[in-house]
């Protein structure tokens, strides 16, 4: 068996003096770069693949490949199902440092995905005709949905009206989200920003004569914020200053933090359940709008948020 990946690189405007290829080996990866200017096109287009031949099976890839699905494009069971995805995997592994490393050499501009396509193919021993692959995402229902009821919208049109924004750190938070697959140490990064940036708005917003040195002076450490000013805090939502933030959120977001600084200081991969991590910083985000005084927050944190923080 045969396993090839084929990416299209993220890439705009990129000129080449002639078209060209090259091929070498990583991590016992097969990897070709193409580059090459289509009909009726002026800039050139950055092919990345790799392959790898006889691929053994890892049950600690697909441990690590839950959140994606292999397709086949004729809906085809796939008896070897073990070997494509741990194949493609470390491809996977390969060609994402690959094409990161293009992008950073030659200045490359691109949206957030390093690719902006992908096509996996399986050649079989047996001899038998390729299979034509997608990887997706799996569909992660439950945290996932968002729920408008009867009178939602009018709600809407009331924050608008009242020139109502969304929030910095929100929109941090759905930059780091978006990123979780594609750039999981970006994503923790923005993800840790997010929860800064959202108790630092808040301080400002409760204590007016604070804002000047929330904002031009170095703050104390997000965990500090969490476990000494936010008790402090004059919040709208009548909440015990020692529930708050519930334990097992400042303590996700504690490991989150160190987490992140391993990415800073050593480019470590992040070491951490990511998604759980996120989730657990968006409770906590609004959890802050629900201090600040928005009422409709509450609805929008977990369960077990909302039990943590309403318990007798």
């Amino acid at each position: 068996m045969k396993v090839t990946v084929t990416h299209t690189l993220n890439a705009r405007f990129v000129e080449i003096a002639e078209p060209s290829a090259e091929e070498f080996r990583d991590a016992g990866v097969l990897v070709r770069i193409e580059t090459g200017v289509s009909d009726r096109h002026s800039f050139a287009t950055v092919v990345c693949s790799g392959a790898v031949d006889d691929p053994v099976p890892s049950a600690a890839v697909e441990s690590s490949l839950a959140h994606q699905l292999l397709v086949a494009a004729d809906g085809r069971p796939l008896a070897e199902q073990k070997k494509i995805r741990t194949a493609w995997f470390y491809i996977e592994t390969v060609l994402q440092r690959v094409g990161k490393t293009l992008r950073w050499r030659f200045g490359v501009f691109g949206d957030d995905s390093v690719f902006s396509s992908t096509r996996l193919d399986v050649a079989l021993s047996d001899g038998a005709e390729v299979l034509e692959l997608t990887p997706m995402p799996s569909a992660g229902m439950g945290d996932n949905i968002a729920r408008i009821g009867a009178d939602g919208l009018r709600a809407v049109a009331e924050l608008v009206g009242a020139s109502v924004e969304q929030p910095l750190a929100h929109e941090l938070w759905r930059e780091s989200w978006n990123l979780r697959h594609a750039s999981p140490r970006s994503s923790l990064v923005v993800g840790v920003a997010a929860a800064e940036v959202g108790i630092k708005q808040l301080i400002a917003l409760l204590v007016p004569d604070a804002e000047v040195l929330v904002e031009h002076l170095p703050s104390p450490p997000l965990t500090t914020l969490i476990h000494r000013v936010l008790p402090a805090l004059p919040v709208k939502s009548g909440v015990q200053a020692d529930r708050r933030c519930p334990q097992q959120i400042t303590k996700r977001i504690a490991r989150a933090v160190e987490a992140r600084n391993l990415v800073v200081h050593r480019g470590a991969t992040p070491a951490i359940d990511l998604r759980s991590t996120l989730l657990d910083i968006r409770d906590f985000l609004y959890l802050l709008d629900y201090h600040a005084g928005n009422s409709w927050a509450l609805e929008l944190v977990s369960d077990r948020t909302k039990a943590s923080l309403l318990a007798s």
